[in-house]
């Protein structure tokens, strides 16, 4: 069970660096430079909404282990209302903080423009994300870690192919990598 949470969490790691070695090569410094500037924001809402859908897995495996069917299946719905809520709350709150947001992240007016391009399409699709990680925090709390891996496995690999063709092939600069 534990082998694959473990070899997820370092593929995790592999968007990031997927996304940086690919803007670096392809788009170029300043690219670079607006998607570095917006990654402690970027991450903050990832990590946020993984927290979160693992705080409701606690709860749908303690049902799931009483075999109280009803219990999960109320606990994973409140998970995606919830979730979604706060998602939808979070990215209005962005779209209208945005630029003292990145004021405050010290991000230079010559990548302003890319950095909020990148950020917004980032939370775009954040119910995205949110959905993703209650479905893969609620399998691993009926004992699934496998399932998780090997969908985190497809993810990366979509992410990379994702970067490379609008990268590399359409030229969409920091609006593909975003994407």
């Amino acid at each position: 069970f534990t082998l694959p949470i473990l070899l997820g969490n370092i593929l995790q790691l592999t968007y990031n660096l997927a996304d940086t070695r690919i803007v670096g090569s392809f788009i170029g410094d300043g690219a670079l430079a607006a998607v570095g500037a917006t990654a402690t924001m970027f991450s903050l809402f990832v990590y946020f909404f993984m927290g979160l859908a693992n705080g409701f897995a606690i709860s749908t495996a303690r049902y799931f282990g009483a075999k109280d069917m009803e219990g999960v299946h109320k606990t994973f719905v409140a998970a995606l209302v919830m979730g979604l809520g706060l998602t939808i709350v979070i990215s209005i709150g962005v779209e209208l903080a945005m630029n003292p947001f990145l004021r405050f992240l010290n991000v230079p007016e010559e990548i302003m423009s890319d950095s909020r391009l990148y950020i917004r399409i980032v939370i775009a699709g954040l119910c995205i994300t949110m959905i993703y990680d209650v479905l893969l925090a609620s399998a691993r709390a009926i004992g699934d870690s496998l399932t998780p891996l090997l969908t985190l496995v497809v993810s990366v690999g979509l992410n990379i192919a994702g970067d490379i063709l609008l990268i590399v092939c359409l030229d969409f600069g920091v609006e593909g990598v975003a994407i």
